[in-house]
């Protein structure tokens, strides 16, 4: 029967190494040219750097959870409420001046609510 490696073609080389073999350390060439060992510690401080299409994307996912949980939180109406607002637009109740009137300064007190000026 033949073993894994001899199927998939690997050979000694990619084998694992014994435990007897010196292991070697690695060089890393800086800008300086000079060579300096992978164990030793360096002072670097590491920096990123984000986009503005990122920054753009942040804050529009940022929005859109604060949105859904207005949604969550907002007061639904019932099959009641819904029905009884259905007859006042039959018996044209939001047509009266008056109504209308009270429904304009009720937006206007949101506030959320604001009245762009000609300059």
């Amino acid at each position: 029967m033949a073993t894994i490696n001899d199927i998939y073609g690997i050979g000694p080389s990619a084998q694992k190494s014994g435990k007897n073999e010196p292991t070697k350390k690695l060089n890393l060439e800086k800008d300086t040219g000079k060579s300096e060992s992978v164990g030793k510690k360096t002072a670097t401080k590491d920096t990123a750097q984000i986009s503005s299409e990122a920054r753009e994307l942040l804050n529009l996912k940022m929005d859109a959870a604060k949105y859904l949980d207005e949604v969550r939180q907002a007061v639904t109406l019932n099959d009641l409420e819904i029905d009884q607002i259905k007859t006042k637009i039959q018996q044209k109740y939001y047509m009266d001046r008056e109504v209308i009137d009270k429904i304009v300064d009720e937006l206007a007190a949101l506030p959320s609510f604001a009245i762009k000026k000609d300059e």
